[in-house]
């Protein structure tokens, strides 16, 4: 055991300078340490205010190595040196802050007691912490009975976590409240008090029957975090769960119940991430007969028999060190570190609702965007075209700005990262070609493309899900397995499938086929936090009503977003088959009917400009001249006016028209009429003069 720095003539703890470790905040991304003594620490407290609890600095009674997590965390169990000092927290509410003082004197211990933030607010009664310094370092392993002195002076009050490790401690003042209140004791080095270790009072263990009262945590922005997390992992185990399906659904439905009880997880959550973990392990279709509904109640009964257990992820029952693997396999149930055959089936009668009431001065979440107004984050979207309109080029470009961080068709990308694209249309070669197109168009050098993955598929088997003949029911294959652990591996923040033809084997116009393959992508999204482009081909019936539908209204009513990209055409003429319209067909999240004007040049689509509108009109304007110039040689006079000689009427029917129409000309004539190299001309008798269009006297050039 190391000696602490001593100064002379200072016997007392509180004037006694030990380490003490303050991390930022409770991910402890920066670290400041030091000696200071218990009375200059209180009159610290409250000098820096915080604009809210989860911005209060951490303490710890302690050194550490400096060492940080993979995660960039300063605290964790591996990086904890030594003890300076014993903390304790109490949240009970019921033992007030000056019994705490009388007990801490009448047992002659040295300690300072501060309140926290949530101390008498909202009928939270009584919370606060004790510091209790020591006169030499100890190891982190002699620590747990030191706390049980404290624990036991102040009659086993201290809250279980008090024991924990390396657990830091929130301190400070939050702005537009009152400052904390700070009491100093005199007394004894906690560590010269042996005589208290026959009332020591170690880490309480709560009983399974004498459940936890339940709180509204969802103020807690780091816990809502966490648990969203436990909510996470325990989807991506039912997914690979393949027997006892049943009971491994009821063990964690009723888990997460304890998350729901304390207001961090909600039922929605549970069903987003639930649902597609039991389509991808085959438990829907073999238990349920694909009956989600049927789903849905086990979920919600275990859900409000979970209730009566509430559960704090930074609570009683776990170290929750920052150390953590970033993408822990845990389940809840061995993060409690509960037991299967202790769990209960029946229905509680605690309500699963809460009042919209709970909501005010809660903060809205943001809506999460891949592209914004366009493409949702984290869920599927179908980008459906004709064969030949460009939709795997248009995702291709997006794959590219993804992966680079640039624009797309002069749209930014809200997550870029890593991309993942898997074509079952085009062969390598041809994939490589428009990649050095698009490439070439941006600037982009094929060596930023580090985080763009491919593979073809054309050719070989690129079903993803299979249709099971004899059930009528569909299953992910070993290549959607294959595909999900390169996601996982590669944490992308997009994924491109292209087409939804060659992917899935089910009928494409089986609404249950539909729904349960979207599903299966949803899962993707919804485990690895990414976002799903499916492309797809529209009917016959899709492209003539200009819907961009396919087979059945699920793969429409399934997904949240779709996108159709198609050729401008006026009465089946196209009058510039360079341009293309992207349109927004479905979007929950955002505006209906939405459209972006494209041109193909040089082998990548642009947004439309001015100067793309300037060569447009040029082109009209020559075919209309060129038309004129052939009426005059044939002596037919055409018209400004609309009747039978009405000049873009009857130029947009010509050969030369070349699918100019009649709209386009018309806008040529009006332009050239307007700065007069077109002129209204009059001939005949007096008394029936009749007029005709010929080029002005400016000409054209």
């Amino acid at each position: 055991m190391a000696l602490i720095n001593q100064v002379e003539n200072q016997n007392s703890p509180l004037d006694f300078p030990i380490h003490i470790t303050v991390f930022s905040d409770r991910r402890a991304m920066n670290i400041k340490a030091g000696p200071l003594s218990m009375r200059e620490f209180a009159a610290r407290i409250s000098e820096k205010k915080s604009d809210c609890k989860n911005e209060l600095r951490h303490l710890k009674l302690g050194r550490f190595s400096g060492e940080r997590t993979a995660r960039g965390s300063y605290r964790h169990n591996a990086g904890h040196l030594a003890v300076s000092g014993i903390e304790g927290d109490y949240d009970a509410g019921t033992m007030s802050v000056s019994d705490a003082v009388r007990a801490l004197k009448r047992a002659k211990v040295g300690a300072l007691i501060y309140t926290t933030p949530s101390h008498q607010k909202d009928g939270k009664g009584e919370r606060w912490r004790v510091l209790c310094p020591l006169s030499e370092e100890v190891s982190p392993a002699e620590r747990m009975h030191l706390a049980a002195r404290v624990n036991g002076v102040l009659g086993g009050v201290l809250s279980a976590e008090s024991f924990t490790a390396s657990q830091s401690y929130a301190f400070g003042a939050i702005v537009g409240q009152m400052d904390p209140e700070v009491h100093l004791v005199d007394g004894r080095f906690l560590g010269q008090c042996n005589d208290l270790d026959k009332h020591a009072i170690g880490k309480p263990e709560r009983e399974r029957s004498d459940p936890a009262p339940m709180v509204d945590m969802s103020d807690d922005s780091w816990k809502v975090a966490r648990a969203a997390r436990m909510l996470e992992c325990s989807a991506e185990r039912l997914s690979e769960t393949v027997s006892e399906r049943n009971n491994a659904l009821c063990k964690e439905a009723y888990l997460a119940g304890g998350l729901l009880a304390n207001c961090l997880v909600t039922r929605e959550d549970v069903m987003e991430l639930f649902l597609p973990a039991i389509a991808e392990n085959g438990y829907l279709a073999d238990h349920a007969g694909n009956d989600e509904r049927e789903v849905e109640r086990i979920i919600d009964t275990q859900l409000a028999a979970g209730v009566r257990e509430p559960f704090d992820p930074a609570g009683d029952e776990l170290d929750f060190d920052d150390d953590e693997p970033e993408h822990s396999d845990m389940s809840i149930a061995e993060l409690l570190g509960s037991s299967g055959g202790s769990l209960k089936a029946e229905l509680s009668e605690i309500s699963l609702l809460e009042s919209a009431s709970s909501l005010e001065g809660v903060e809205v979440p943001s809506r999460e965007w891949m592209v914004p107004d366009l493409i949702p984050h984290r869920t599927v979207t179908i980008l459906g075209g004709d064969g030949g309109t460009g939709k795997s080029l248009l995702a291709l470009q997006l794959a590219v700005a993804t992966a680079t961080g640039g624009d797309w068709i002069g749209r930014s990308v809200a997550r870029p990262g890593p991309v993942v694209l898997i074509s079952a249309e085009d062969e390598r070669d041809e994939l490589h070609r428009r990649m050095a197109s698009v490439c070439e168009a941006g600037g982009v050098p094929f060596t930023d493309l580090s985080h763009l993955f491919f593979r073809s598929l054309a050719g070989e088997g690129a079903i993803l899900a299979e249709l099971d003949r004899r059930t009528g029911k569909m299953a992910p294959t070993k290549l959607f397995k294959t595909l999900t652990a390169a996601v996982r591996d590669l944490s992308p923040s997009l994924v491109i499938l292209d087409t939804l033809a060659d992917l899935h084997s089910g009928d494409q116009n089986d609404q249950s086929h539909a729904r349960q393959f979207i599903t299966l992508l949803r899962g993707l999204c919804v485990h690895h936090g990414c976002t799903v482009l499916l492309l797809a081909h529209p009917s016959l019936t899709g492209i003539t009503t200009g819907t961009g539908t396919g087979g059945s209204m699920a793969w429409n009513n399934s997904v949240r977003s779709r996108l159709y990209i198609r050729r401008v055409k006026e009465n089946s003429q196209e009058a510039d088959p360079d341009a293309r319209l992207l349109e927004t067909m479905k979007s929950n999240y955002g505006k209906v009917g939405g459209e972006i004007r494209l041109r193909w040049k040089a082998g990548t689509f642009h947004p439309y400009t001015a100067e793309d509108d300037s060569e447009v009109q040029y082109r009209a304007e020559k075919v209309f001249l060129k038309l004129l110039s052939k009426m005059d040689d044939q002596d037919r006079r055409v018209s400004h006016k609309p009747g039978a000689n009405y000049a873009p009427k009857l130029f947009s029917g010509q050969p030369e028209a070349k699918g100019t129409t009649k709209r386009m000309l018309q806008m040529a004539m009006e332009a050239m009429l307007s700065d007069q190299r077109l002129e209204i001309a009059e001939e005949g008798p007096p008394s029936k003069r009749r007029q005709h269009l010929r080029q002005g006297s400016f000409g054209f050039d």
